[in-house]
């Protein structure tokens, strides 16, 4: 099989939110499994350096390859490489006025593109439960 290469990818580094959650496709051809990450963002404000999260509701299909969902817990450290379709979405919040917006980000993990990847970089659960010492 030949490997397609796109142009378009994006790499998103941060925490899950929640436990990633997995549904069979209608047609039965894999999963979709979807997340939310938290992602840190440097920004300055009055010369100093401060960090500013970002949400994204992440959807990987074609998920059974690496059976994400069971891999991925609340707090677990991953990266996100794929093709994304970003799409934003702005309102007010009701009780307090504010602004609000949110990013989602819809990641196709399919077999012709293989640099599209969720990769788990740090578990809570490992960090949790550490191996005893020999």
């Amino acid at each position: 099989m030949n490997e397609v290469k796109s142009p378009n990818t994006w790499t998103l580094r941060g925490r899950l939110t929640d436990d990633a959650r997995s549904n069979a496709r209608k047609q039965g051809a894999g999963n979709i499994t979807n997340f939310r990450l938290a992602v840190n963002q440097p920004v300055f404000i009055g010369g100093e350096i401060d960090s500013r999260e970002n949400y994204f509701n992440v959807t990987v299909y074609d998920a059974d390859k690496a059976d994400v969902a069971a891999a991925l817990q609340k707090g677990d450290k991953v990266e996100v490489i794929g093709l994304a379709q970003l799409r934003k979405s702005e309102w007010t919040d009701r009780d307090s006025g504010e602004p609000r917006e949110r990013w989602n980000m819809e990641l196709h993990v399919t077999e012709g593109f293989s640099e599209f990847a969720v990769t788990l970089l740090e578990s809570k659960a490992a960090a949790k439960d550490p191996e005893p010492a020999e």
